[in-house]
């Protein structure tokens, strides 16, 4: 994607198998936390975040197909274990118990809130990288791009969902760790 730079092509070449499967992840936990919230304008706001992660998980897969598969590369193998943590490892709990579920919702929207914390990083890189000067291909780069800026613009949401459910600094220290060593496993 990136001639002449291995890394970065590797990079974003897993960020398309890695984001749709925590997109759609997002999306079922935010799914589960509306109903829960007394708030309208937060969930006005959760709305929004679970269209724009729909759509991103949606396009993601689109190029997927549309460029790895049809470059004989076979994302297969690693999607199946991505889809495994997020289907599930952090799926919602079985339990009977009301209280457990809460708080396993309550971790989960932390850990939703710290990965969209690295991801709006990344997004402000997206929007601000050089891609153009290694010939990166241009279609990607708008994707990226508008990713990016969608990363960006709703960064915040997340963040005040977590907090209207749990407000802990433990749990956000917790969660800031979690999602940065599973970033770093993913990839």
């Amino acid at each position: 994607w990136i001639p002449g730079h291995p890394v970065a092509s590797h990079v974003v070449s897993l960020l398309n198998i890695v984001l749709p499967a925590g997109e759609r992840w997002f999306v079922t936990t935010f799914n589960e936390a509306l109903p829960l919230v007394k708030d309208s304008k937060l969930a006005d706001d959760i709305r929004g975040f679970i269209g724009q992660e729909a759509t991103h998980a949606d396009v993601h897969d689109e190029a997927l197909r549309a460029y790895m598969v049809e470059n004989g590369v076979d994302p297969t193998p690693i999607r199946n274990q991505v889809e495994h943590v997020f289907t599930k490892v952090l799926a919602p709990p079985t339990s009977a118990d009301p209280a457990r579920r809460l708080n396993h919702l309550c971790d989960r929207l932390w850990l939703i809130a710290a990965i969209e914390h690295y991801t709006a990083v990344m997004g402000d890189f997206a929007l601000n990288c050089t891609w153009d000067d290694y010939n990166a291909d241009p279609a990607l780069v708008d994707l990226f791009r508008w990713h990016g800026s969608e990363e960006v613009e709703h960064r915040s949401v997340a963040h005040d969902v977590a907090v209207y459910f749990h407000d802990s600094y433990f749990a956000r220290a917790r969660a800031m760790s979690t999602a940065a060593s599973m970033l770093f496993v993913f990839f």
